[in-house]
């Protein structure tokens, strides 16, 4: 064989090997509709149901489905495991906040090619909130006194133990914080400070509801004393017996809202012509002092709100000198805060010496028409108590006095002894009587001012003449311990 033609034969072979390339071509998932059972919504605390659902051309080929979504807060794939024909469903209950969400599909077939649909959003809105602020159990303005209680209740309509907030200018006029906690919120706080306050109800809003407030006025008025000095007069001298005793009165009302703890506290001019000095409770003081077995110069009326009254009464002794005038009054104090104190108009009295003072209130004692040789008859007067004997005011303590003349007929020159004629001071009982005298016998010793003294009166009516009978009888008074008259 010939070396050379076998090598060429070697060449050709090569010539004939040719190297031929194959293109594989995999085509996305198609498709082509989605659809949603819902639009954009409002925030509602109920469970909610959603469907998902996208069309997928290439059905036959697919092989996994899924579906990314945010609606738990976080954005994650889940699979879509149920279809009808090419159209794949995906199916979520629960509650959503307000707020922004997205979702899409995406699909791998066996080949696997993938392919997404576009994203679709849709908004979940704020509800709108609704608050409500009460002021002692009403939506209103509210008129309050000083120191009283007022209740504030915040209510949010929509939902319950969610933080509300209660706001106030009270006390200084700057805005700030009056409480905070879950609705429904109840404060319940005193207000003595006297002025126009709003109170605002707010609620800040969160994901789910839009935020709100309400507001209402409440004006505190200012709490005050309202005073009277009862006795001494304040509009003309009072004369007062040197060395004896006298009362002093005072009345306090509370007006319009909360006093607190209300006392009075009695005083005299020491140094001006106005009461600027407490009263001594020291025996003997001058040119008065509290003449009491337990001697108090303040005393109280205890706690009072408005409406409430309260009247103190001090007893006095002057010691000032004779023609010696002294200014009085009583300052009251409430314990609220804000409460101004409030002084009485003044009294004046004159200290003056010792002299009795006695009236009667009868003219004259008739006994009708009487039968001689009788006993017991009553006066007229007796079962109604006319015949009584004043002491007045400004008098000494008095020894009352009593005396009569016999009783005549002028006509017939006859007489009924006086010792037929008698007299009590103590009941309207014939047995209890004295006989009256032609000199002045004791009716009853050491009498006070401002004393009533009650007698009583009868007649015994001895054999005369029939006719018209008349005596006089004498009533006096001297000074308690002096002689009688």
């Amino acid at each position: 064989m010939d070396s050379e033609n076998v090598l060429k034969g070697f060449f050709v072979f090569l010539l004939f090997l040719v190297f031929v390339p194959i293109l594989i071509v995999f085509a996305e998932p198609d498709w082509s509709l989605n659809k949603t059972n819902f639009t954009d919504m409002t925030y509602t605390i109920d469970i909610v149901s959603l469907e998902f659902n996208v069309t997928w051309d290439t059905v036959s080929s697919l092989d996994t489905v899924l579906i990314e979504h945010n609606l738990t807060g976080v954005l994650q794939n889940y699979t879509v495991d149920n279809n009808v024909s090419a159209e794949y469903y995906y199916n979520w209950t629960g509650i959503l906040s307000g707020g922004d969400y997205v979702w899409r599909e995406y699909a791998n077939d066996t080949s696997p090619a993938i392919n997404l649909t576009d994203e679709f959003f849709f908004t979940v809105a704020k509800a709108d909130s609704t608050i409500y602020l009460y002021v002692n159990e009403s939506r209103a303005n509210f008129q309050s006194g000083g120191g009283q209680n007022v209740n504030v209740t915040v209510v949010l309509q929509n939902t319950s133990s969610v933080d509300v907030e209660i706001r106030t200018n009270y006390s200084d006029g700057v805005d700030k914080q009056w409480d905070t906690g879950a609705s429904p919120l109840e404060n319940t706080s005193a207000l003595p400070v006297a002025g126009m306050y709003y109170f605002n109800a707010t609620f800040a809003g969160d994901e789910n509801f839009t935020g709100s407030s309400e507001s209402w006025i409440v004006a505190v008025s200012q709490s005050y004393l309202e005073v009277n000095l009862t006795f001494p007069s304040t509009e003309s001298t009072t004369n007062v017996i040197q060395n004896y005793t006298f009362t002093v009165n005072a009345s306090v009302m509370c007006m319009q809202g909360i006093c607190g703890t209300v006392n009075g506290t009695v005083r005299y001019n020491d140094s001006g012509t106005d009461p600027d000095t407490t009263v001594s409770i020291a025996y003997g003081a001058t040119p008065v002092f509290v003449d009491e077995q337990i001697p108090l110069a303040e005393k109280t009326c205890g706690v009072m709100s408005t409406g409430d009254e309260c009247n103190l009464s001090w007893v006095f002794n002057a010691t000032g000198t004779i023609g010696e005038d002294v200014r009085l009054g009583v300052i009251f104090n409430g314990t609220s805060a804000g409460v101004p104190q409030n002084h009485t108009d003044n009294a004046t009295i004159s200290i003056f010496g010792c002299v009795t003072d006695i009236t009667t209130t009868w003219s004259g004692i008739d006994f009708g028409e009487l039968l001689p040789n009788t006993v017991g008859n009553a006066a007229s007067g007796n079962d109604g108590g006319l015949y009584n004997i004043t002491v007045n005011p400004g008098s000494c303590n008095t020894d009352i006095y009593i005396k009569g003349t016999n009783i005549t007929n002028e006509t017939f020159g006859s007489y009924i002894p006086i010792i037929n004629f008698s007299w009590s001071s103590t009941s309207n009982v014939y047995a209890s009587s004295s006989a009256m005298q032609e000199t002045y016998i004791s009716l009853k010793p050491n009498v006070p001012q401002n004393t009533n003294v009650t007698t009583w009166y009868w007649l015994d009516v001895p054999p005369v003449y029939a006719g018209a009978y008349n005596g006089t009888i004498y009533v006096s008074g001297v000074i308690s311990g002096d002689p009688a008259p």
